[in-house]
């Protein structure tokens, strides 16, 4: 029976508390998904060493405000938090030089509602000059940077809606003011190249509205002649130089603003060009052309932004084979190797921020891998069921009744799904031996068919040893609409229990403690206002007796239940977290050998921090903010023994040995629960998150020195 998702079961979609930590070191930090760098805005970006340190960083313009983003690179293809500096209204473009020869770099914004750049001084280390403004000509789009006169100093060239606008450099940083010249009317953008191979520096423009480029040929002295046009694709807008075909002249290649088309127009060396060759590609839009190796083999290639990020590589005889499009979208693309593997890796603006997809330098590069389930998929487990030493999962497929497994293929990737009815809507699952055959089980929590038909009850499927499971069997838990079940030996007979927890209309906690046959005998319940959410399992204070660890329904703390060691539990103790606790982990954050605790506060969108004392008491919270605090998992991610943070929604923070986390890493993923694991058998821990809307779940393969396909 098809059924409609209950708002409260969001909160029990938490991961698989102890996960599996990597046993190889991992440097740098990589997971085959995009990192996110969020910022005020981002419509462009530009790559320059801007602090000196050797390693390319980023800036950003934010088309809606008058600010540009500084993000200096952290040398392992992350960045450290952006910083602000003010620039005109609406700053849509930014280009990088030394424009007072100081060997600092500087930046040059356009500034489109205010008709007017930005010069923005470095200082060296990262920091600049107040802005210095220009004005222009009137609704300006990009900037190129040359020295059009020959006095060794750099000038700019700035297109706008009806010209191109020229500023000679004084050589201190400052700027003669604006000559114009005339050009087909139409905003697009500018590029700067030898054309007829004289020695002098030309100018390439495109004109949306006309559908051409612009080829205006220096004179050597700053001036230019008459712009002579060329056919150039409809809506010709994004432009970019090189030598596609290795003649010795420039080429370019022009994206349209809203045709899914890049054409290729091949130079003949005195500053005409070939009619023009198109290809198509998987964006809708093309708003930005780069160019880059992006594969190694010598010949240049083609990196696109539009609704989709696309890649074209290069033939090298001015040709490209079809093109490769996978997410994000946006408006400009940035090209650098990041993260200092000599890959040339990709720094793509989404209007939130940039986004890094580092490449593995085989002209792939790394996003998330989708998997589409029937049905809801709201809650992921990871198990060997086959006993062949891959990693497969079970899937919580609330839609339909079913639990839905996926047998892995060792390689990162899993078989078709093969589902199995249980009782009602299931919204969560764990795994272990119940019956002590050596073979793993399943504990589905099932959350109720529809309203007015509870699912009380936990379904057992004892697995066969061949990734397939018998018939359920249900086992009533006295609690109303399930959520999350977890287990561990409370009462210290060998024989694995469960304690679950309700969705909704409950106070409880509910205890079955196992008989080691698969079997389980009636529940035990344990009392608590507000009703527990999800539940955690460690030995807080060292008596060798599992303990519980619960977030409740709202509010904002955190209740621990010592155990007795025969089934029970002592009255809970709350410690105060964030607002609205939905998840939470067991780990040794600061490596003193006692157990510390890590909440998600969906409420408050922080990471609470609980460090243990070892005598089932804690520390106060300190908090960590994310992009989205969800479910969360725990893993070694960059391989220097230390327990790391994932939540669902996509952050990484990395843990520094001592109870403190590094600012957040996120990456483009989403869903509602979360697992890891090694699931390609390569000794690094990998991440799969379950999504309900759309039904997938998404893949995160650890791809440090191997390569990862965004296909």
């Amino acid at each position: 029976m098809h059924v409609r998702l209950n708002r409260a079961l969001v909160a029990f979609w938490a991961a698989v508390p102890l996960a599996l930590a990597a046993q190889g070191a991992v440097d740098p930090l990589s997971f085959n998904a995009p990192r996110v760098y969020p910022v005020s805005g981002a419509v462009a970006v530009a790559v320059g060493d801007f602090n000196n340190d050797g390693k390319p960083d980023l800036a950003l313009t934010d088309g809606h405000s008058d600010t540009i983003a500084i993000l200096l690179a952290d040398g392992h293809g992350g960045f450290r938090t952006a910083v602000d500096y003010a620039v005109g209204d609406d700053s849509i473009a930014v280009a990088v030089g030394d424009f007072n020869a100081d060997g600092k770099l500087d930046l040059a914004v356009v500034n489109s509602q205010s008709d007017n750049i930005s010069i923005l001084l470095g200082n060296g280390d990262g920091t600049f000059e107040p802005q210095v403004t220009y004005a222009v000509g009137s609704g300006p789009d990009s900037v190129a940077i040359g020295d059009f006169n020959g006095d060794g100093k750099l000038d700019l060239a700035v297109n706008t809606s009806g010209s191109v606008s020229i500023l000679l450099g004084k050589g201190d940083g400052s700027f003669r003011a604006a000559v114009n010249y005339p050009l087909p009317r139409g905003n697009g953008s500018v590029v700067v190249a030898d054309f007829n191979r004289n020695g002098r520096l030309d100018l390439a423009v495109t004109n949306a509205n006309s559908g051409t480029v612009s080829i205006l040929l220096g004179n050597g002295d700053g001036t230019f002649q008459p712009p002579v046009s060329f056919a150039a694709g409809p809506d010709a807008y994004s432009v970019a130089v090189g030598d596609f075909n290795g003649d010795g002249n420039p080429d370019l290649a022009v994206g349209s603003l809203r045709t899914n088309t890049v054409s290729i127009l091949l130079g003949n060396g005195n500053g005409t060009f070939q009619p023009l060759v198109s290809y198509t590609v998987g964006a809708l839009s093309v708003y930005s052309v780069t160019v880059g190796d992006f594969n190694g083999d010598g010949k240049l290639d083609l990196a696109l932004a539009g609704s989709r990020t696309s890649i074209l590589l290069g033939n090298g005889d001015g040709t490209f084979q079809p093109s490769e499009s996978f997410p994000p979208g946006g408006q400009s693309v940035a090209v650098a190797d990041f993260n200092g593997d000599g890959n040339l890796d990709l720094g793509v603006t989404d209007g939130a921020g940039v986004v890094v997809l580092l490449g593995n330098g085989s002209g792939e590069f790394q996003t998330e891998k989708d998997y589409p389930v029937s049905g809801g998929a709201v809650f992921v487990a990871a198990g060997d069921f086959r006993g062949d030493g891959k990693l497969d999962l079970a899937m919580a497929n609330y839609d339909y009744s079913k639990v839905s497994v996926l047998l892995g293929n060792g390689n990162g990737t899993f078989q078709p799904q093969v589902d199995y009815f249980v009782a009602a809507a299931p919204s969560g699952v764990a795994v272990a031996d119940f019956n002590g055959d050596g073979k793993l089980d399943l504990a589905v929590a099932d959350y109720g068919s529809f309203p007015g038909y509870p699912g009380n009850t936990v379904s057992i499927l004892l697995g066969n040893g061949d990734g397939t499971f018998q018939p359920e069997a249900d086992y009533p838990t006295q609690l109303d609409y399930l959520g999350f079940v977890a287990v561990g030996d409370f009462n210290g007979d060998g024989h694995p229990d469960l304690v679950l927890t309700s969705a909704v209309y409950s106070s409880g906690l509910s205890i079955l403690l196992g008989n080691g046959d698969g079997t389980f005998q009636p529940p035990l319940t344990y009392p608590l206002s507000p009703g527990p959410l999800t539940v955690a399992v460690g030995d807080f204070n060292g008596d060798g007796n599992l303990d519980l660890a619960v977030t409740p329904q709202g509010g904002s703390d955190i209740s621990i239940l010592l155990g007795n060691g025969d089934g029970t539990f002592q009255p809970p103790v709350s410690y105060a977290v964030g607002t609205s606790p939905v998840s939470i982990v067991v780990a040794d954050f600061n490596r003193d050998g006692k157990l510390d605790l890590a909440v998600a506060n969906t409420g408050s969108g922080t990471i609470s921090i609980l460090l243990g004392k070892g005598n089932g008491d804690f520390l106060p919270q300190v908090t960590y903010p994310v992009a989205y605090a969800d479910s969360l998992a725990v893993g070694d991610f960059n391989g220097d023994g230390n327990p790391d943070l994932a939540t669902a929604s996509g952050s990484i923070l990395l843990g520094n040995g001592n109870g403190t986390f590094q600012a957040q890493i996120v990456y483009l993923t989403e869903g509602s629960s979360l697992a890891v694991g090694d699931f390609t058998g390569d000794g690094k821990p990998d991440l799969v998150t379950a999504n309900q809307r759309p039904a997938i779940f998404e893949v995160l393969i650890d791809t440090t020195g191997s390569k990862a396909s965004y296909k």
